[in-house]
């Protein structure tokens, strides 16, 4: 019987670590670094993101790669922005939305409807 219990519970582990689905921690976070290109933060936080959108704001064209980040308590949407082409500002909805360029913090608000859920 111990069997079947330990087969139940490693399938129920997997079935929610897969629908979790893979986020980042705070130590790759330590890898960006202002001005890199989108394919150098894949590639330095080893993981694509869950999703990218791009939005025009006053004629300056913003992309942004949306991850899930682990902070240690729980899960939570975590976004890092480009413009031109170059990492421009990375962070939690909340730190965008304090950021000092208007711009950006109407880019975030533009691409929050569309976003998959985290």
């Amino acid at each position: 019987m111990w069997k079947f219990y330990k087969k139940w519970l490693l399938s129920v582990v997997l079935l929610l670590a897969a629908c979790v689905g893979p986020q980042l921690h705070h130590g790759q976070l330590v890898a960006l670094n202002l001005g890199m290109e989108p394919a150098q933060t894949v590639e330095k936080l080893g993981l694509p993101p869950l999703t990218t959108r791009r939005v025009i704001i006053d004629e300056k064209e913003y992309l942004f790669h949306q991850y899930t980040l682990n902070n240690g308590l729980g899960s939570e949407p975590y976004f890092l922005a480009f413009e031109n082409n170059q990492l421009r500002y990375w962070g939690y909805v909340d730190d965008f939305r304090r950021h000092p360029d208007s711009r950006l913090n109407r880019a975030i608000n533009v691409i929050l409807p569309g976003l998959s859920k985290t």
